[in-house]
């Protein structure tokens, strides 16, 4: 039991000292701290497009359409 404890803290501890080093790595790789800041943002969620708040439909081009399809038998 303690052996299958102690081989958890192990591999949590190992885990955590490797996230570590990879992230002071990359701080060391870039060239200043704005940079890897910049860097960081990347991987992050990007902002979402913004939607229009209204669609705006223009009436005489709903009534060419409708002139159009009454043409070609379309209802």
């Amino acid at each position: 039991m303690i052996e299958v404890i102690l081989s958890i803290l192990l591999l949590a501890s190992n885990g955590l000292w490797a996230f570590l080093c990879v992230r002071l790595m990359d701080r060391l790789m870039s060239r200043n701290y704005v940079e890897f800041k910049q860097g960081d943002q990347i991987g992050k969620k990007q902002k979402e497009i913004q939607k229009p708040e209204a669609l705006v439909i223009d009436p005489i081009d709903e009534m060419q359409a409708q002139e159009m399809n009454s043409l070609m038998g379309i209802v």
